[in-house]
């Protein structure tokens, strides 16, 4: 009962609006701490770098990062430009324990935005994650789910710390014009070779 108090609290709060101009986050697992927290304690002398670009060749996807927190709301805040992706700053950055989380925009009111070709990742698919320095960490694809609002897992997108996992983000599904809202959410989960 509890826990089902907790999910349906976490659900108002994290799940957001989405528009056709707009992806709404989810906020980092309350539960968790900042990896910039565990990391200063467990590993001071790692020099942490902010991811840059995102590349996906299968996709043909090449373009910068944006560092978002949350919004207004409490939500992952999104991408200022439809044609970038944010990476969620609160949480682990790529390459460390946990799950980095990146989102972009499925579309806009004029067309395709960023990921509108996400769905077509498979299974081994590179993911490559560049940071300021030029540094690089690939990523492979293992997992591909979509879920409908009401049953997003938060923490199995946000909170598993069992390895160093890449998670991408986007709307699927169904617009709803009346909530102005798509109906499910993609995400594809990579973890670090």
């Amino acid at each position: 009962m509890k826990l089902n108090i907790i999910l349906f609290i976490l659900g108002g709060i994290v799940l957001g609006v989405f528009s056709v101009n707009s992806l709404a986050g989810f906020p980092q697992t309350p539960a968790s701490e900042p990896a910039s927290v565990v990391n200063a304690t467990a590993t001071p002398e790692i020099k942490r770098l902010p991811p840059t670009r995102l590349i996906i060749t299968s996709l043909g996807i090449d373009t910068q990062v944006e560092h978002v927190g949350k919004d207004a709301r409490g939500a992952m805040d999104v991408p200022k430009n439809e044609w970038n992706v944010g990476w969620y700053k609160l949480g682990a950055m790529p390459g460390e324990m946990g799950s980095a989380v990146l989102d972009g925009h499925l579309d806009t009111a004029t067309g395709p935005a960023i990921f509108a070709h996400l769905a077509r990742l498979q299974i081994g698919d590179e993911i490559r994650v560049i940071d300021g320095e030029g540094g690089e960490k690939i990523f492979h694809v293992f997992q591909k789910q979509t879920f409908s609002d009401a049953t997003f897992p938060i923490e199995e997108v946000f909170g598993k710390k069992d390895g160093r996992y890449l998670n991408l983000i986007t709307c699927s599904g169904v617009f709803n014009h009346v909530t102005k809202n798509y109906v499910d959410r993609l995400v594809i989960f990579s973890r670090l070779d």
